[in-house]
């Protein structure tokens, strides 16, 4: 019996080596990366890693009139705030889904940028904030490296508004990537991997 299953196993090889391998057609792409394609940046888009924030995640940016908008882990859920000059709250976002850590807040204008991650793992979010009334703009998962098991890891996120869109970079310990959104409603237009 064992002599019979070897020789079928050997002329399944064969088969299979002698048989040509057919391309799948490629899956068409989300509607929320219509514009995107993976590898493609805009054009002037570039890794910009600012080494001095690096260990120093931004989680209060100051605001008109002398308020400020702050990230705090704690107490649950995660949540941001705006705080008037006084140090009274003004509005509170609390921070819907798996709670992030660490955050790294933009102004610009009337829009608050948050991206939302752990320093601890990989993979990143960015949400958009009416800096006026803290009401949530679009929410937007980014593709990062994608899904990565580990046991220890390291995760620093830097992001900033150019002409070309809003431009997350992410430097973690099994690679660095690029990430463009359209500020206005969170589309991805550009999405690179770069190597550690």
């Amino acid at each position: 019996m064992l002599g019979r299953l070897d020789a079928l196993g050997a002329a399944l090889l064969v088969w299979s080596l002698g048989t040509p391998a057919r391309a799948e057609p490629a899956a068409a792409p989300a509607a929320a990366d219509a514009g995107a394609v993976d590898g493609a940046l805009p054009a002037g888009v570039t890794w910009r890693w600012n080494s001095a924030l690096e260990d120093r995640p931004r989680f209060q940016v100051a605001g008109p009139e002398r308020s400020r908008f702050v990230f705090s882990a704690r107490p649950r859920p995660s949540q941001i705030r705006r705080l008037d000059a006084r140090g009274g709250v003004v509005w509170r976002y609390a921070i819907p889904g798996l709670r992030p850590l660490d955050a790294v807040l933009l102004l610009e204008g009337d829009v608050l940028y948050a991206a939302l991650y752990r320093g601890t793992t990989s993979g990143c979010r960015v949400i958009a904030l009416d800096a006026r009334t803290g009401t949530l703009l679009w929410d937007e998962p980014l593709r990062g490296l994608g899904p990565i098991a580990h046991s220890a890891y390291e995760n620093r996120v830097q992001i900033e508004l150019l002409p070309a869109g809003l431009v997350i970079y992410g430097n973690e310990w099994r690679g660095r990537y690029i990430e463009v959104l359209r500020p206005a409603d969170g589309q991805r237009i550009g999405h690179r991997l770069l190597g550690r």
